[in-house]
């Protein structure tokens, strides 16, 4: 196997996810179509109402640095183990922290304290929580989408646990000519299912069914994994960088013509948009990560602003709409609408202080809560045999830790 040089630190994979959760929050934050935009807002609101897209450019991400991992750790004698220890760590302590929150503190307020009953706590049964505390909150939520809505951005959380369940097995027990096969299998079933009439006819009925049931919702994860295993042997080929080109520009047309339909659970998008999102996030994260890639894509991507930004998108992605209903009830408290030129003038700003909120809290959980926890990764590193162990070190690109943090 041809090596390209070997990468340390793809400080444009933070870049990428930066500007990923950038685009979910604006979606979030400022999108409101009870409201009439104007001025520049109304140009603005188009590009904001595609920021759901984000969350393809994170499904992407995660299947390219898992399956990089996997790859380079599968000589390794403890692989199991210290993969879903490393997971753990990574994971766990800011979701279950969020959970908790939600049920232990958020919904009691919202329904037993009346200055907090204007936030949706959501009207669940007591056994709705489980789906939470167990993660697999999207495969309720396929069918009943604004269950908690507090907690309605987990169920791509919960789709990437599924994958991290399994992947692992199967990254270890097949040859990475049959991984990538199963890979193309899969992402071609993937959008086959999506198109399958009663599968159409569902989602007319369950409008977030195909977006959020795991396996119509696999291709991004997919694709992620079939470019780590592409780029250590194809990264320097100048003629897969022109490919690459061609299929970023198409795709962007192909988003910017879907970006005029409602949203994700359109026909339009159903049948061939998520492929096409699929297929854009990952010509983008080619031609940011390859050497032989964009070097305006790279230098975009690795600003201080925006990489900085990536490395606390997993707390922001957790964190950001509670948030944003708290800062909206003190909000309307105490600057009512009726007091604004313009009622969406109110949504903007409390879209803004909930952005750097959000942001304070998660530098704080950084350096606090989640940096010390993530320090106890350094007992847990992969052992090789002696014969691999040198092997493993270059046969795929080396992610540091960084790069782990993965919405």
């Amino acid at each position: 196997m041809s090596k390209t040089r070997n990468w340390h630190h793809f400080l444009a994979l933070d870049g990428l996810r930066g500007a990923a959760i950038f685009s979910v929050l604006c979606f979030h934050f400022f999108v409101d179509d009870g409201y009439t935009a104007s001025g520049v807002v109304k140009f603005l609101l188009p590009l904001a109402k595609m920021g759901w897209m984000g969350v393809e450019v994170f499904f992407v991400l995660s299947g390219f640095l898992i399956t990089g991992i996997l790859i380079r750790a599968r000589p390794a004698t403890n692989y199991y183990r210290v993969f879903y220890i490393r997971r753990v760590l990574r994971i766990f302590p800011v979701y279950y922290l969020a959970v908790a929150f939600i049920f232990c503190v958020a919904v009691p307020l919202g329904r037993h304290v009346e200055f907090f009953r204007l936030h949706p706590v959501g009207s669940f049964s007591p056994y709705a929580p489980l789906w939470y505390w167990v993660n697999l909150s999207n495969l309720h939520t396929a069918f009943y989408p604004l269950l908690i809505p507090m907690l309605s951005p987990f169920w791509s959380l919960a789709i990437e646990e599924q994958f991290y369940l399994v992947w692992p097995a199967v990254v270890r027990n097949l040859r990475q000519q049959s991984l990538m096969a199963l890979c193309l299998m899969g992402m071609i079933s993937s959008a086959v299912l999506r198109n399958l009439p009663w599968v159409q006819h569902w989602n007319e009925i369950y409008s977030n069914l195909i977006y959020r049931f795991t396996p119509l919702h696999m291709d991004g994860l997919l694709f992620g994994a079939i470019l780590a295993m592409m780029l250590p042997r194809y990264g320097d080929r100048e003629n897969l960088r022109k490919t690459f080109i061609v299929l970023f520009w198409a795709t962007a047309a192909g988003v910017a013509f879907l970006a005029r339909t409602p949203g994700p659970g359109s026909p339009a998008m159903t049948r061939i948009g998520y492929s096409v999102l699929v297929l854009f996030a990952g010509s983008l994260l080619w031609l940011s990560v390859a050497s032989s890639g964009s070097t305006l894509a790279r230098r975009i991507f690795s600003g201080r602003l925006v990489v900085q930004l990536g490395k606390y998108s997993y707390f922001i992605y957790v964190f950001h709409l509670p948030f944003f209903y708290y800062v909206r009830i003190l909000g309307n408290h105490f600057i009512p609408e009726h007091g604004m030129a313009h009622p969406y003038r109110t949504r903007i700003m409390m879209g803004c202080i909930t952005f750097a909120l959000t942001y304070l809290a998660a530098a704080i959980s950084s350096r606090i809560f989640e940096g010390p926890i993530l320090n106890k990764k350094r007992y847990f590193e992969y052992r090789y045999p002696q014969s691999d162990a040198t092997e493993s070190a270059t046969a795929v690109p080396q992610i540091t830790v960084s790069q782990l943090s993965i919405p």
